[in-house]
């Protein structure tokens, strides 16, 4: 169905392929585990223990074993983006479809891994800022074994490294204590690459604090099957000519301008079932 206003008419293929470009930008949802996510939120069964078995004696009572479920709420949050065009976008489709799908899938993704990488944590809305570092500063093999041992302690596997543009690059240059390189060109598409055996995916930059003066947070590992996201309804777009937008440089009028604005936005939520299966990877970098 197309979204009309005005004389402007889109195709549907325009939202299709502004979610599944923004799912292909975002670090955390090509990691984590997509759910149905309704309007009004859901509840995300969590299991914080396993059942343990026994051996029973031939004629033996067996033993009760309860693992321990908790449920967490997932409730959505709102991504906007409204980007004002020149009314020339009218004499082709073409040239407004490629404008949206190369700009708006990138931002909608990035700022949803920066609120999930660095934003404060809401009833509903998990975010790992508040996760264990270890820094991969000084050496990168011992910190990615160090890495893998914290979360192995809360219980997870590291199965998923996303990792900000200098950390590929430092993952690039690093060797294991046999002095063979860590990094493998990847396979999967999606993937970047990985290491020891795990894939490894670009976050562009990892949007969390820096830790001191020189280091800052370079990616995340982590068990990525305890994280899961929903999106409402994919991707909503609606196209004003009238609007007055409110921008860094003053007001701007879209019919004084000869102009119409596209806006994108996206609700989505994200939780993960405990921050202890997830580690901040530091290191120095450049600023």
């Amino acid at each position: 169905m197309a979204i009309t206003k005005a004389s402007i008419a889109l195709p549907a293929s325009v939202a299709d392929t502004i979610i599944a470009n923004a799912i292909g930008e975002s670090a955390v949802m090509r990691l984590a585990t997509q759910i149905a996510l309704p309007g009004n939120g859901a509840a995300v069964p969590v299991v914080t223990g396993d059942p343990t078995a026994y051996f029973v004696d031939e004629g033996g009572v067996k033993t009760n074993s309860d693992a321990t479920l908790v449920a967490k709420t997932m409730k959505p949050r709102t991504i906007a983006i409204i980007e004002p065009f020149s009314n020339q976008f009218r004499e082709s489709y073409d040239a407004l479809y490629n404008e949206l799908v190369a700009r708006m899938p990138r931002l909608l993704g990035e700022r949803f891994d920066q609120e999930v990488f660095g934003g404060t944590a809401i009833s509903g809305f998990d975010t790992l800022k508040g996760c264990a570092g270890v820094s991969i500063k000084d050496d990168v093999w011992s910190g990615l074994v160090a890495a893998r041992a914290a979360v192995e302690a809360g219980d997870g596997e590291v199965n998923g490294f996303a990792m900000s543009n200098q950390g590929v690059t430092k993952m690039l240059a690093a060797v294991d204590n046999t002095k063979r390189p860590l990094f493998t060109a990847g396979v999967t598409e999606g993937e970047y690459g990985s290491v020891l055996g795990v894939p490894v995916v670009k976050a562009r930059r990892a949007y969390a604090a820096k830790t001191s003066s020189t280091d800052e947070v370079l990616g995340f590992a982590g068990d990525w099957t305890k994280a899961m996201y929903g999106i409402v309804n994919g991707i909503n777009i609606k196209i004003s000519e009238d609007a007055t937008l409110t921008t860094s440089g003053g007001t701007l009028n879209l019919f004084e301008k000869n102009m119409f604005a596209v806006r994108c936005e996206m609700e989505v939520g994200f939780v993960c079932a405990d921050t202890d299966q997830f580690v901040k990877l530091t290191g120095a970098v450049k600023g």
